[in-house]
């Protein structure tokens, strides 16, 4: 039996469960008898129940059940290290300890993702993600006609991308449809950079854009902040780490009852260099709880 879903490669994830859990979905799709209990047995757990509550977070990995895993997975050296890294990410107690793992987990990680190094061609226009994200998906008509009626393009600039990403080695044509060659992918962070800058500046647009549509259907969040600069690079990492891991928690290999949703965020100073707390004082004496963070959500 064949299955729909591809196999999961855990290198695509970043938190182990969620990753076991697509294995788990992947082997059931192959053999639908397939079960909790069967898996438990397989990797020799006396509790036939001990995978569903690792997966549902209710128990923890150990070190032994980790490399009872690997083995069962037939995951290779550096993957089986990249899944060690995972677990202990994903189960650190302590903050600093969090922090740590995850530096090593992005660190493994970053040298096996797909990275798009022509990305003046990917995204000479604002489709090329879009596109790629879509061709990810395994329910769905992968057709140029279907494309063009999801994203509201023209048909024939969504053909043209389509042979970019095929030029580029990212998407492959199957008869009538395409499927995509690479499933998860990045782009290099270079700042300044002419073609990101494009690519940022049409999704702003699209965010001011956005808000005469139904309230339900988008959400907008602003924080204010006096941020130093070694704070303001502690943030961007957070927020860094924080998008990846809802990126883990709602991929999916299925578009079913879902829209593809897009997450613009804009760290940027909105004032120059604050006065000092002596000048704030000359001109007006601080309040009782002194200066105030706001946060508006329409």
């Amino acid at each position: 039996m064949s299955s729909a879903i591809q196999q999961p490669q855990v290198r695509d994830y970043l938190d182990f469960r969620e990753y076991l859990k697509s294995v788990y979905t992947w082997r059931k799709e192959l053999s639908p008898g397939f079960s909790y209990s069967e898996w438990a047995d397989e990797l020799g757990f006396k509790s036939r129940s001990f995978v569903r509550l690792i997966l549902v977070g209710k128990r923890s990995m150990t070190q032994s059940s980790t490399l009872q895993f690997s083995r069962n997975l037939k995951l290779k050296k550096n993957e089986a290290e990249y899944f060690e890294l995972l677990v202990k990410f994903n189960q650190a107690i302590d903050i600093e300890t969090r922090k740590h793992y995850e530096k090593e987990v992005l660190k493994n990680r970053g040298g096996t993702r797909s990275v798009v190094h022509d990305h003046f061609r990917f995204l000479s226009s604002h489709l090329g993600p879009r596109i790629q994200v879509l061709l990810s998906l395994n329910d769905i008509d992968k057709t140029a006609v279907n494309f063009a009626q999801l994203l509201g393009a023209k048909i024939e600039a969504v053909e043209e991308m389509l042979a970019i990403l095929e030029n580029l080695d990212m998407a492959e044509r199957r008869g009538d449809g395409w499927i995509a060659k690479i499933r998860t992918f990045e782009l290099k962070d270079n700042l300044g950079d002419l073609a990101l800058q494009s690519f940022h500046k049409k999704s702003l647009e699209e965010s001011i854009a956005a808000l005469d549509i139904t309230p339900s259907l988008r959400k907008y969040l602003s924080l204010i902040l006096p941020l130093s600069l070694d704070e303001f690079s502690e943030a961007h990492e957070r927020i860094y780490a924080d998008l990846m891991d809802v990126f883990e928690k709602y991929k999916s290999d299925l578009g079913s009852g879902r829209c593809l949703y897009q997450i613009n965020l804009n760290l940027i100073p909105i004032t120059g260099p604050l006065s000092t707390l002596q000048a704030i004082e000359e001109r007006e004496p601080r309040g009782e709880h002194g200066n105030q963070n706001c946060m508006r959500t329409i």
